[in-house]
């Protein structure tokens, strides 16, 4: 294991601010489609899904999932709390970068909708 360094490109919140690190972390939100999930349920016992992406210009993150799925059920009964690692398996040992995020999430208001599959469909590659 190896410390946080400019040399390894590894990246911590404490450099969240510095435009570099951004645009570092837009490539990376840019070329990664998938991310892992990780949620909880109110008994404390965590689940991680495979999801895929896709996100706006203010950092926000959108994903199609069914409302009976298990990760879906934990946001609704643990008030939307969940946390995200978004990262390629294509990197060599050592030379992988990621994002992770943490917030909350929850059901978009039917009027946005569209705009969301849209954007979906669009980085999945369809019209």
């Amino acid at each position: 294991m190896s410390l946080a360094t400019a040399d390894n490109a590894w990246v911590n919140s404490q450099e969240g601010r510095d435009p570099a690190v951004l645009a570092r972390a837009v490539e990376i939100l840019t070329r990664t489609r998938y991310g892992s999930l990780a949620t909880c349920c109110p008994g404390a016992v965590p689940w991680v899904s495979p999801v895929f992406f896709t996100y706006d210009a203010h950092w926000h993150l959108y994903w199609s999932s069914a409302i009976a799925a298990r990760h879906s059920q934990n946001l609704y009964h643990n008030q939307g709390q969940v946390a995200i690692a978004i990262y390629g398996t294509e990197a060599d040992y050592l030379k992988g970068q990621g994002l992770y995020l943490s917030g909350t999430a929850g059901e978009l208001p039917p009027e946005a909708v569209a705009a969301a599959l849209a954007s979906l469909l669009k980085r999945a590659g369809g019209s």
